[in-house]
């Protein structure tokens, strides 16, 4: 073989491995994992699609690459379902003003995250189907806030919910959806069957286009190899925020058994940053000048991707552990709206606008 040939197959290859270079990293790219989110509690403090907009436009002049919408929780549900029938609810948003959203946010260049929680934080919906479905709502009812995620007509329900917002979220560039798996009631033995309960919800989602998004507090260290590998952990708290003096006993219990963010990065999952302890705020404190400057200071000059929530290995709660080896890209701010009925949306606004931390 001549020199040419073997410089012309080397420049060949060569070029190659540059343009699938520029591929795969365009792709990492628009991984949620790498991206900066912000999170909206509308659940809990329902807002209009003009405000909704003026939060789209907002988030990505402060340079977000997505924006979460907590769309149900225990107290409300944010979004119409023809299932549920909650249609009459002027407070939730109609499938007409959810497209709407997607096409307003696709126009700037900011992707929309629906956050349906499950099996747990579903007490509004648990309420309205008990008035739509009562019969539904006694085979799937675990408590008055968890459905019951070892019966398999607590899957069939699941997606008749997620079957109606898939179609509205899907006509998107890039497709995510939080599946939830937080806080969830149970032993160790029922929390082997979550995983399970997991994967069937994530594999359901997948068919539809999207990736999926769990936080990390209920997922067992000896479960963590049968979740499924394509599913984004957003790791929020090591505790799941039990960090009382009298609770150092169940700190210990769950250092051994849950998984911490390393175990996490050694099996190479992909995970959001959600410090509990950093990166939420509630809205109820806005406009609170002490607990704003302190929460921005930390978020604007202190915080850095690397610093999560954690469990010692003496079994105090440390919210501030800095990981060096754990490299990562994405995180979410997270505006939680529990008794924020006061708050208006103009301080809303002007409190992301105060944010730096992108």
């Amino acid at each position: 073989m001549s020199k040419r040939i073997i410089a012309l197959i080397f420049v060949t290859l060569f070029c190659a491995s540059l343009v699938i270079f520029k591929i795969s990293n365009m792709a990492s790219k628009n991984h949620l994992e790498n991206k900066k989110g912000l999170n909206i509690d509308i659940a809990r403090h329902p807002l209009s699609e003009r405000d909704l907009k003026l939060i789209i436009k907002t988030a990505k002049q402060k340079k977000f690459d997505y924006l979460q919408l907590h769309l149900s929780d225990n107290e409300h549900i944010a979004f119409q379902s023809d299932y549920l029938g909650n249609t009459k609810d002027s407070s939730a948003l109609s499938k007409k003003e959810l497209k709407q959203l997607v096409q307003y946010a696709e126009e700037h260049n900011i992707q929309l995250v629906p956050d349906v929680d499950v099996p747990s934080h579903m007490g509004a919906i648990l309420k309205q189907l008990k008035v739509s479905h009562p019969e539904i709502y006694h085979q799937v009812k675990l408590d008055e806030e968890t459905i019951d995620y070892t019966n398999p007509k607590s899957i069939e329900l699941v997606k008749k919910i997620y079957g109606e917002l898939n179609p509205i979220f899907s006509k998107q560039t890039n497709l995510n959806f939080v599946i939830g798996a937080d806080e969830v009631p149970g032993n160790i033995v029922l929390h082997k069957n979550l995983v399970e309960f997991i994967n069937q919800i994530n594999r359901y989602q997948n068919q539809a286009g999207f990736t999926n998004v769990i936080w990390n507090d209920q997922i067992l260290k000896k479960e963590l190899k049968n979740l499924d590998y394509n599913l984004i952990i957003n790791y929020w708290s090591h505790s799941g925020n039990h960090d009382a003096p009298n609770q150092a006993k169940l700190l210990m219990n769950r250092n051994k058994n849950y998984i911490s963010v390393n175990d996490a990065f050694k099996l190479d999952r992909k995970i959001i940053n959600s410090n509990s302890y950093v990166l939420y705020y509630q809205m109820k404190n806005i406009g609170n000048k002490q607990q704003d400057r302190y929460v921005l200071d930390i978020l604007n000059n202190k915080w850095e991707p690397n610093i999560f929530n954690e469990i010692d290995q003496k079994g105090n709660n440390q919210n501030w552990t800095v990981e060096p080896e754990v490299k990562l890209q994405g995180y979410e701010f997270s505006l939680w709206g529990e008794n924020s009925k006061l708050i208006s949306f103009k301080s809303i606004i002007n409190f992301i606008n105060k944010l730096k931390l992108v």
